[in-house]
């Protein structure tokens, strides 16, 4: 497994992340890596249990300024202990077509969120041209031609701050601590797309 950092601060990636975290209030993060073989649901199992991909969350996560799972006080900077992955989590894959993922996309733009009523309108073909953008910068920056196959994966196998507690249940501690990315609600969301050995995943969460 191969960390594909020019992926994931590709210019046009970024813009769209920022876009998602100013309609959300999201910390969205675009993960990904090369060496996947032919089976998305099998990388996607294979990656998410890897020390890698931990790793990679805090990568993308400070490198979009954010610094969530770091100590950065007294003057050092140190990863904070704890897990991301559940212990006990288990992917649940729907897999989606190209049809599928524009619509997603597009609510991620311009219908999801804007809980303070601050987020820039969008018209729908304004938002439909975003998400295309995206896609094509993604392509571009992977250098992965348009064979991409994309899924949902329910957001429920990284812990959760449970801030609206809609899975009817508080996270617990596994005994090693944890970190929290997803926060329990409806602007929780994980996409992935595999094309050619490029596996990517899109996260985001989002609340007041």
């Amino acid at each position: 497994m191969q960390r594909l950092d020019h992926v994931m601060t590709a210019p046009g990636v970024s813009a769209f992340l920022d876009a998602v975290d100013a309609r959300l209030n999201s910390n969205t993060l675009l993960l990904a890596r090369s060496g996947a073989g032919g089976d998305l649901a099998r990388e996607l199992a294979r990656w998410v249990q890897a020390p890698e991909f931990e790793e990679t969350v805090r990568w993308a996560d400070s490198a979009r300024g954010w610094d969530n799972y770091w100590n950065t006080t007294g003057g050092e900077r140190t990863p904070l202990p704890g897990r991301l992955v559940r212990l006990d989590a288990r992917l649940r894959i729907t897999h989606i077509d190209q049809d599928a993922l524009i619509q997603r996309l597009e609510w991620m733009l311009n219908v999801g969120g804007d809980w303070y009523g601050t987020a820039p309108e969008r018209t729908p073909e304004g938002a439909r041209a975003e998400a295309q953008a995206f896609l094509d910068a993604l392509a571009a920056a992977a250098g992965s031609p348009d064979d991409w196959r994309w899924c949902q994966l329910t957001p429920d196998f990284l812990h959760s701050h449970a801030y609206f507690d809609y899975l009817g249940e508080s996270e617990h501690d596994e005994g090693g601590g944890q970190l929290a990315y997803f926060d329990g609600g409806g602007c929780d969301g994980a996409i992935a797309g595999l094309s050619g050995d490029v596996l990517v995943l899109l996260l985001t969460n989002g609340s007041p």
